[in-house]
């Protein structure tokens, strides 16, 4: 597994933790929680994970608000 999988897929394990009260998040409320966490990571890498992952099914974007989501079937933990 590459060193870029690892990290969308620790990103996605993050986004579980995070949504988990919230149904929807920003890049940046990501971004504020890994680095609370002692993992952070620059908001113009998460995006380009979140495109990963909206790309495997696992996201949904609201391009108005700009908000992402976990899909239902994404909801479980990982």
């Amino acid at each position: 597994m590459s060193t870029d999988q690892r990290r969308t897929d620790a990103i996605f394990l993050a986004i579980q933790e995070l949504t988990a009260d919230k149904a929807s998040f920003r890049p940046g409320d990501l971004a504020s929680f890994l680095r609370d966490r002692g993992q952070p990571v620059a908001v113009w890498e998460l995006r380009g994970d979140l495109s990963k992952l909206e790309s495997a099914g696992h996201l949904t974007n609201d391009p108005v608000t700009g908000a992402w989501s976990l899909k239902a079937a994404s909801r479980k933990a990982g």
